[in-house]
This record gives structure tokens, sequence and C-alpha cells, in this order.
């Protein structure tokens, strides 16, 4: 259809996203999107816990079904939770959307997505673009739309 994520405006996307090694990874539309596969699978499964942060780009993107998968991201973590191999005493998991609904033409849709993070204890931040990405500090750096504040 014609939309696309504008990666290009992120800095230090690419060589966050060439590093296997590096946990950052985006959505299938991604012109590498072979690497998405298993660098996915790798840090689904092997989280051990710490800040996880999952972000959905303003509308319109393609791919965009894919970033609702933090569900089954949270759903993992939670068995593993529930085995020992993380705690959530100290890790978090935050959706950070850059607009500010889930479903932008669905109301009941979102209204559902929205009681579904709270009932899963997933943090929803609203109106934050991803602007850079840190591979060394492995930090994400995000500017708020309104007031243009980064964090």
């Amino acid at each position: 259809m014609g939309q696309k994520t504008n990666y290009e405006s992120i800095k230090g996307f690419d060589d966050a996203w060439a590093d296997l090694d590096h946990q950052f990874h985006t959505n299938g539309e991604h012109p590498t999107w072979k690497i998405t596969c298993n660098k996915v699978a790798r840090y689904l499964h092997n989280f051990n816990g710490g800040d996880a942060i999952f972000y959905i780009p303003p509308s319109p993107f393609g791919g965009e079904i894919e970033n609702y998968n933090f569900f089954v991201a949270k759903a993992m973590w939670d068995w593993h939770a529930a085995n020992g191999k993380i705690s959530w005493d100290s890790s978090s998991f935050t959706v950070v959307n850059a607009n500010n609904t889930f479903c932008q033409h669905f109301e009941k849709a979102d209204s559902l997505i929205r009681s579904e993070c709270e009932k899963r204890n997933i943090g929803i931040e609203e109106g934050w673009t991803l602007v850079e990405v840190q591979k060394d500090r492995k930090i994400a750096i995000f500017k708020n739309q309104k007031t243009g504040e980064t964090k």
C-alpha cells in the first residue's frame, strides 16, 4: 500500500540493526528483514530481565500488525518469570507509541489493547518518536512530539 517506515530519520538505526549481537530489531518490512527473524527469536527467548521497550512508529507505516507482537513477548516473559528466569521486580516493559491511539479508526480495538496492557502490567507512553539509537550504550533516545523534550 506504499506505507513505509522512515528508518533513515533515526540516527544510529542502521548501525544497531546491522550488529547481530545487539538487541535492537525491527519489523519484517525492513529491506534486510531476514536478519529480523534471527534477532527476534534470539532476544525474545533469551531475555533475562531489565528494561524492555517496544516502539510503534508514527502512522501510517508498513508492517503495522507486527508492532502488536509485544503481547506475545509479554506472555513469553511471564512464563520465564513463573519459572524463575527473570524477575519483574527488577524489570520493566513499556510500549512507546508515537501515535495517540493503537488503532486509529477502530475505537473498540484501541480500548481492548489498552485494557490488555493494563491487565498485563505493560506501560504505555504516547506521543514519543524514536530519534536515535546509541548502540554502544544500549540507549534509545525519544523526542516528545508536542514539547520537543528528549529522554
